[in-house]
């Protein structure tokens, strides 16, 4: 998959590789950092991180369509944590102090990672070596952390705003990207995880989102302008009286790069942008100077910097659809045989994918260990029913499932059309209004209708199926696994947690960009809807 691999020019870096980097420190010796690639994640608009053992290196190259959303809010300008090397050392110098500072004022209760020092990855930019962390998310069974998190999260906001750390707003209560920056160790001491920004706060987001936040952070940490990354020395020394003479160094360092790097952002856009790319190698030298002293060219350069991500993002969400990797991805190739030949390899995948698919997330993320994983699976190998009830029921499922998705592309091939008429209808409102019915208010009636029909005539408890077929978008993809993981896995209390987290984790994903498993619209949703009593 494109996501779970970065391309350093012609080179690769995939998990299971072998990759090493010097540090460099502008107030120490580098050092070597990495090793075997244990993974690679995708980091948000900062950019993709790798994970080795003891060490984390965030790149500055996030996934196309992240990378298009921050060069779009940057005005078409280079990232300068990507670009420049002042900004670069500013950035591991923020976290070192963020590092010495906020365990000292919390009494040891949030930690943060520390920086190890700046790496040069050559075509995909700078990026930062730090130390890798070990915790997770916040769990909602069997006791509800949101409440541990939400608190942590406003204590570093007042600390940022006292320390002049603009940074703090990653962890800002009111910011919707905010939770996922924040894990516990366990033992309710919290970890700061991410304390690097990519959007300048400028309140108004592309391309539709206003960030009220960001105006509080300005107002609060900025004295009115606009902030970004840095850090207040003035405001931090205050703060921090004579206790500030153990981070002297670093302080003074920081203000004297911070004053170059200030004067180097203040050249014209076409300077920055040119002086990347030849820098980085994206373009030699000659292509620069034809770029300073055509506008043509350069207006060209430009969309194609547009163009290229967003071109990135479609193929980026073709290779990751099963139709595409069943053409290119050899595992992927190879598990479909097994799939049709290994009764055991199939009943595996299966289960993971229904009766544990909450669960299975849930343990990627490290919302719970090995042991409650391996638990899940012995309940499981339990006999539920008899042959015949198995094979009755199997046969629902998949009769049930099979009406799902033909019924969904008969409403589709009548609410498709009638939304892209609008566009020139005599009463456009009415129609796209009369599209929107049909696409998404009458799937899930006739999901239900049907539900409750075949439950009524098979005589088969059907009720999971019920509720989920009812939620827009999602019920004919959720409804039976949902079924199945409630009959199969209500035997274990954890099993069925996670699988309606999973469901309210999918939804909020729908709803928003930043929902999705540790985001706040995902607590929100779990909360409001009382989920945990509903299902």
């Amino acid at each position: 998959m494109i996501k779970e691999r970065i391309q350093i020019g012609a080179g690769e870096i995939i998990p299971g590789n072998w990759f090493t980097a010097d540090a460099l420190s502008p107030t120490s010796e580098s050092v070597t950092v990495g090793g075997e690639v244990e993974a690679i994640r995708g980091g948000g608009f900062y950019g993709k991180v790798i994970l080795f053992r003891d060490e984390v290196i965030k790149t500055t190259e996030p996934d196309s369509w992240h990378k298009l959303w921050r060069h779009i809010n940057w005005g078409l300008s280079p990232f300068p944590s990507q670009s420049s090397e002042l900004a670069a050392k500013l950035d591991f110098l923020a976290g070192r102090i963020i590092n010495r500072i906020v365990p000292a004022v919390t009494d040891g209760r949030v930690i943060t990672p520390d920086s190890i020092g700046y790496v040069d990855l050559g075509k995909i930019g700078f990026g930062q070596a730090i130390e890798r962390m070990s915790g997770r998310g916040a769990r909602f069974y069997p006791k509800n952390e949101n409440k541990l998190f939400n608190q942590t999260r406003q204590q570093l906001w007042q600390l940022g705003t006292a320390l002049g750390l603009e940074h703090a707003a990653q962890v800002h209560p009111d910011n919707p990207f905010g939770k996922p920056n924040l894990w516990t160790a366990g033992d309710d001491q919290m970890i700061w995880l991410d304390v690097l920004p990519a959007i300048k706060h400028t309140a108004w987001v592309w391309p539709a989102f206003n960030f009220k936040f960001h105006k509080d952070v300005r107002a609060r940490i900025g004295g009115g302008d606009e902030t970004f990354n840095r850090i207040h020395t003035d405001r931090l020394r205050g703060f921090l009286g004579n206790g500030s003479e153990e981070l002297s160094e670093d302080l003074e360092v920081y203000d004297e790069i911070l004053m170059q790097f200030v004067g180097e952002m203040k050249r014209d856009n076409r300077t920055l942008v040119i002086e990347d790319a030849v820098s980085r190698r994206l373009i030699s030298s000659g292509k620069g100077e034809e770029l300073m002293h055509s506008d043509t060219a350069y207006i060209a350069f430009l969309a194609g910097t547009v163009v290229r991500p967003a071109l990135g993002a479609f193929m980026e969400f073709i290779s990751d659809t099963h139709v595409y990797r069943a053409f290119t991805d050899r595992q992927f190739q190879a598990d479909i045989v097994r799939f049709g030949r290994d009764p055991m390899f199939r009943r595996q995948r299966f289960i993971e994918h229904t009766i544990l698919n909450g669960a299975r997330e849930a343990y990627n993320l490290g919302l719970i260990n090995e042991r409650e994983w391996e638990g899940a699976w012995d309940v499981l190998n339990q006999p539920a029913m008899s042959k015949t009830e198995a094979r009755k029921l199997s046969s629902t499922y998949l009769g049930l499932q099979a009406w799902y998705t033909i019924s969904g592309n008969i409403i589709n091939a009548v609410s498709i059309p009638l939304i892209a008429s609008s566009v020139v209808a005599e009463n456009p409102g009415a129609r796209l209004a009369l599209g929107l019915f049909v696409d998404i208010v009458v799937p899930p009636v006739v999901r239900m209708a049907s539900t409750l029909a075949v439950s009524l005539m098979t005589k088969q408890e059907l009720k999971t199926a019920l509720k989920v077929s009812a939620l827009p978008k999602l019920g004919s993809y959720l409804a039976i696994p949902a079924d199945m993981a409630h009959r199969f896995g209500n035997r274990s209390e954890m099993i069925w947690h996670y699988t309606k987290r999973g469901l309210i984790a999918s939804l909020s994903k729908v709803l928003r960009p930043w929902g999705g498993w540790n985001s706040d619209l995902e607590a929100t949703l779990w909360e409001k809807l009382k989920v945990e009593n509903l299902l």
